[in-house]
């Protein structure tokens, strides 16, 4: 499947931008603005996996998917507080849970992956 490149920055950016892309999709994140920038094409696979992403966030807030994967792991707001930053409050998150806040947008992915990496490391 081959998009117009014209229509790549959108998509990267509905998956959560060029970090959270990165991130799903183990590539280079230079790689991915060069797929921005229409320099070369993103493979058809991994246009699969950043529309499947796209597709997720607008299905899902992500304060519910925040609280949902913390929730799953089995983890208390402090623990997920201490494995995303020394600088961040139990009340910052608390606010991103109930939607009243955010995380920067390209932030959003990578505070996820630390819930998880947080999950793994306390088995």
């Amino acid at each position: 499947m081959s998009i117009p490149p014209s229509t790549m920055p959108a998509l990267i950016r509905a998956a959560g931008g060029t970090c959270a892309v990165a991130t799903l999709t183990g590539v280079n994140p230079r790689t991915i603005t060069r797929w921005e920038a229409g320099e070369f094409p993103c493979p058809p696979e991994v246009v699969a996996m950043i529309e499947a992403q796209a597709a997720l966030r607008a299905a899902e807030p992500f304060h519910h998917r925040l609280r949902n994967s913390r929730i799953q792991r089995g983890l208390t707001q402090a623990q997920v507080v201490a494995a995303i930053s020394p600088l961040l409050s139990t009340r910052a998150l608390q606010a991103w849970e109930t939607g009243a806040k955010a995380p920067p947008e390209w932030a959003m992915e990578l505070v996820l992956a630390q819930v998880a990496r947080a999950a793994g490391a306390g088995r």
